[in-house]
């Protein structure tokens, strides 16, 4: 099962890693490296599944998650004490969270659960 995936991730290794992985199981990804650009792409697309880091130069993630308002499939990548914060923003709908460092692979795992979950 394929989807596409808007992936906000500001370093470049990691951002690298994570489209390599999803591109290799199937998926259509847009890279965006900081709040704006993700802004942008997901103007000019429809996407599944946001994979979106917390700490991002220009705005935060919880802040590109509520100009969206994504209706799609949200996985939130970040440090505990960002992840913490999401108490004071109710209005976004989390479906998974990972605190890095984490195991790309079980990223890649609630990808899968998230388009087959929205695909059924």
């Amino acid at each position: 099962m394929t989807g596409r995936i808007l992936l906000v991730e500001d370093d470049p290794a990691i951002r690298q890693i994570l489209t390599g992985l999803l591109q290799a199981r199937g998926h259509h990804v847009e890279a965006a490296g900081d709040g704006p650009e993700a802004l942008r792409r997901a103007s000019h697309d429809d996407f599944d599944v946001l994979i979106m880091d917390m700490s991002l130069p220009g705005m935060t993630g919880f802040e590109v998650c509520e100009v969206l308002a994504f209706s799609g499939g949200i996985i939130l990548m970040g440090i505990l004490g960002e992840l913490l914060a999401k108490e004071s923003h109710p209005n976004i709908h989390i479906d998974f969270e990972f605190v890095k460092p984490f195991d790309p692979a079980k990223l890649i795992v609630a990808v899968d659960d998230l388009l087959q979950t929205r695909q059924t």
